[in-house]
């Protein structure tokens, strides 16, 4: 999970309630017009990936405006621009994880953890395998996030491994076989530099926190692999 600084909201967002702030009544969020600029807003404040799964947004109607804490529950948050995230997929598309999973679950920070929290990137451990698992055991609103998203979805772990293997970090299924290219330590470095660079469109590397942390702990390994290898005392 990629932890997300929320900005100003938007611009049409904050004028359509300065304009209806004398009748409070139609300031609900199937009443407001602006939710296409607000999607488009949060995609690029996102780097165009999901809040929750990382996966790429190509374009904003591959993506849905997610309320971390429910509109059922919480209706003053219901048009907070804070307490809105894009994630995938699109209106009227279901997946078997992620947001929609979520659905309606009443969150708190007891239970869940947010990609708005500051902590967030510090609290998810991804491995080579393309799993990903709470970096603290104990760690309980951590481990029911992996759960409550399923996080571990065949779907994903596959998407994460195709996106390691782009940067040649190859995991247990190719770990065997000489017919890759297997990165070097400087290239592994420059793969955890590069997957939190934008593009010219703005755009993040999909699972980018994935990578950098497998990249960065790829490269300590094979650093110290040289390190023994061209010991004194081998």
């Amino acid at each position: 999970m990629r932890h997300i600084v929320k900005g100003d909201e938007p611009k049409a967002l904050r004028d359509w309630k300065r304009e209806n702030r004398e009748t409070t009544h139609v300031l609900t969020y199937d009443n407001c017009p602006k939710k296409n600029e607000i999607r488009l807003a949060l995609l690029i404040e996102q780097g165009f990936l999901c809040a929750y799964t990382m996966r790429a947004i190509p374009t904003p109607r591959d993506a849905h405006i997610e309320h971390v804490r429910p509109r059922w529950k919480y209706r003053e948050f219901s048009i907070e621009y804070a307490n809105m995230v894009a994630c995938c997929p699109g209106d009227g598309i279901h997946l078997d994880y992620g947001a929609k999973l979520k659905d309606r679950a009443d969150v708190n920070d007891e239970v869940f953890v947010s990609p708005l929290h500051g902590s967030c990137e510090r609290r998810f451990v991804y491995r080579i395998d393309g799993r990903v698992y709470p970096a603290d055991n104990a760690d309980v609103a951590a481990k029911n996030t992996i759960r409550m998203l399923d996080l571990n979805h065949r779907d994903l772990v596959d998407s994460r491994i195709q996106q390691l293997e782009r940067f040649g970090l190859y995991g247990p299924r190719l770990r065997r076989t000489k017919a890759v290219r297997w990165a070097s330590a400087r290239q592994a470095r420059r793969a955890a530099e590069r997957a939190l660079e934008h593009d010219h469109d703005g755009r993040l590397t999909a699972f980018c926190i994935a990578v950098r942390q497998v990249a960065e702990r790829y490269a300590c390994a094979e650093e110290a692999k040289a390190r023994r290898l061209t010991s004194p005392n081998r």
